[in-house]
This record gives C-alpha cells, structure tokens and sequence, in this order.
C-alpha cells in the first residue's frame, strides 16, 4: 500500500512565493526561465514540485 503524504505535486506561483521568499513577479520569471521545465493550466502557471526543488539545488545565471 502507498503512502499518502500532504505533500504537493504542483507548485503554483503563490507557492514559488512562499518557498523562495520573492514576490510574485520575481516568481513568474522563475517559473518562465527556460531551464526550469513548467506548464499552465489555463492561465495558471505550474510546476512539478520534484522538478523545482531538483532545479532549486542547481546554481543558476541571474
């Protein structure tokens, strides 16, 4: 039987916000970097939350 955890599979902006402590057009040009694998649900922009902390553990280019 599998675990079931809280733990969230996508992140949204709100949650980029909440996890890097940047505000919200900070978090959209990190989820719009082409680096960073995303998806948009209408006009909702996500992520994968395994995808972004695997990418969060990289260095990156400003």
């Amino acid at each position: 039987m599998e675990k079931i955890t809280n733990e969230k599979v996508m992140l949204s902006v709100k949650d980029i916000m909440e996890i890097m402590g940047i505000g919200r057009d900070a978090s959209y040009k990190v989820l719009n970097r082409r680096d960073l694998p995303t998806t948009k649900n209408g006009r909702k922009h996500l992520v994968y939350s395994k995808v972004f902390y695997e990418w969060l553990k990289k260095p990156h280019k400003i």
